[in-house]
């Protein structure tokens, strides 16, 4: 799901660096300002306006390549009346140019304006907020986010020390790399990490394999199942490792069943 729309949905559910003035030539401004228009008519949800022109593709085209604008380029949308352009300009510059944005544009998170949100079919998506009130839970939810996405590497560590502890062959075990980190939330909060591992073992038949396995944790940073190649698990009781352990795994105790919290 694009940045826009996951920073809308999870929000509806609950360097001070030198930034030149320099103005950016009408034609080009003109050029991101009808981009970012197209980006909120064929999205799923847009800010005081009906999307028009819902496509999902053509969207995720448009998010990507207004992840990549300076904030020089930004600043076309975040200076603009168009409260709906204004608001998509402040929510890709907060992700990369937070200082800048605060140093600069800070006056918007007191902006009275009210808003709400539209889906495609012209149903309302939200209550009637402040314009302000918005951007200011904007700046929380990538805050969240950041700092959800830092435990990345204790969760690649926490993998590793499972698969050397419980697996028959430890010895063998070589990791490769973590193609794939997300973070899963619903209506009440963050919900779960799912990450993926490509690594080399030797399997309980004795062959060295290369094999990708799929590792879901709950929130406080339990491996709650482990899936070959993709998991679209989001939780399971007791966890779901017999994939796993039948293919990779030591004999358990009772001892290690009681930390994995299978009885």
């Amino acid at each position: 799901m694009k940045l826009f729309t996951l920073l809308i949905a999870s929000l509806l559910f609950i360097t001070s660096s030198f930034v030149s003035t320099q103005h950016i030539a009408n034609d080009d401004c003109q050029t991101i300002i009808d981009s970012a228009n197209a980006f909120i008519q064929s999205s799923e949800s847009a800010i005081n306006a009906k999307p028009t022109m819902p496509d999902n593709n053509r969207s995720l085209r448009l998010d990507k390549w207004l992840q990549k604008l300076s904030f020089k380029d930004l600043r076309c949308l975040l200076n603009n009346e168009n409260v709906s352009i204004k608001a998509t300009g402040f929510i890709y510059a907060e992700i990369s140019y937070t200082d800048s944005l605060l140093k600069n544009y800070s006056y918007l998170l007191t902006d009275t304006t009210s808003i709400q949100f539209f889906m495609a079919d012209g149903s309302i998506n939200s209550p009637e907020m402040k314009l302000g009130e918005f951007l200011s839970k904007t700046i929380q939810a990538v805050k969240e986010d950041d700092d959800n996405f830092a435990k990345k590497t204790e969760i690649q560590d926490t993998v590793s020390a499972f698969i050397k502890k419980y697996s028959t062959y430890p010895g063998s075990y070589k990791p490769l790399s973590f193609p794939d980190f997300s973070i899963g939330s619903d209506d009440k909060g963050l919900n779960d990490f799912k990450i993926n591992h490509e690594y080399e073992i030797k399997n309980n038949e004795g062959k060295n394999v290369k094999v990708i396995s799929a590792f879901v944790f709950d929130k406080n940073l339990k491996i709650n199942a482990i899936e070959k190649d993709s998991s679209s698990l989001i939780s399971a009781h007791p966890p779901k490792l017999d994939y796993w352990l039948n293919e990779f795994g030591r004999k358990l105790t009772n001892a290690d069943s009681l930390t994995l919290e299978l009885q």
